[in-house]
């Protein structure tokens, strides 16, 4: 009841795999020694039944999804899909990348992220142009960030994970219109099961999303 004891199973999106989440999970596990992570990487579409069903206890991930009366969304912090490519990729050289011109590079992306897929289509639909399809998918952001460093591929990805590719050659294109806007956070089911693990979790997220805005401003 307290949340100095007991055991979490958290659902990661993307964005979370890599911001914010791995430092908090480590610096609450660091004050309070008897708590146990068990944290699941996915998208929307598979961890949203995985949490309806109890398997896992808490979601984070994009908020923009219906309504659901079993689930709570508690937003943290609100993220732009950017369009990202190597710095040796061709586009990375141009000072504007235009939807006609995108089109004819091959995209990679996350497998049943249906989501982020969808907003990819609309913006190509937008322009009077047939949405290219995924030329590769992976369940795995590293593998994504990876494949994205050899400069055969572009991708579309939250800007904060940015801060993980630009270590690897990673940047994002001169596209004027991002594919997508949304507000992220935590999605937990309406019942007191682990309510002290998530309210800890939500507070340390929300501070920390507080700490790297003020830095970035």
């Amino acid at each position: 009841r307290e949340g100095g004891v007991g055991s979490l199973t958290v659902g990661a999106g993307p964005l979370w795999s890599v911001h914010l989440l791995p430092t908090v999970i480590s610096q609450m596990k660091r004050r309070n020694a008897n708590l146990h992570f068990k944290v699941v990487s996915g998208v929307l579409s598979n961890l949203l039944p995985q949490l309806l069903k109890g398997e896992i206890d808490v979601v984070c991930a994009a908020l923009d999804f219906p309504d659901h009366p079993e689930l709570i969304k508690k937003k943290i912090l609100v993220s732009e899909h950017v369009v990202v490519a190597h710095k040796s990729h061709p586009l990375a050289k141009m000072k504007h990348v235009d939807a006609q011109t995108l089109v004819e590079y091959p995209f990679f992306g996350i497998a049943d992220d249906y989501a982020g897929i969808e907003r990819m289509e609309k913006y190509f639909a937008l322009h009077g142009l047939v949405p290219p399809r995924l030329a590769v998918e992976t369940t795995s952001i590293e593998m994504l960030l990876s494949i994205l460093a050899t400069g055969d591929f572009v991708s579309s990805l939250s800007s904060q994970l940015l801060v993980r590719g630009k270590s690897l050659g990673l940047q994002a294109l001169p596209v004027s219109e991002s594919f997508w806007t949304f507000d992220a956070g935590v999605v937990y089911r309406r019942t007191p099961h682990a309510s002290a693990l998530i309210d800890m979790l939500q507070h340390e997220l929300t501070s920390h999303a507080g700490s790297a805005t003020a830095t970035s401003a």
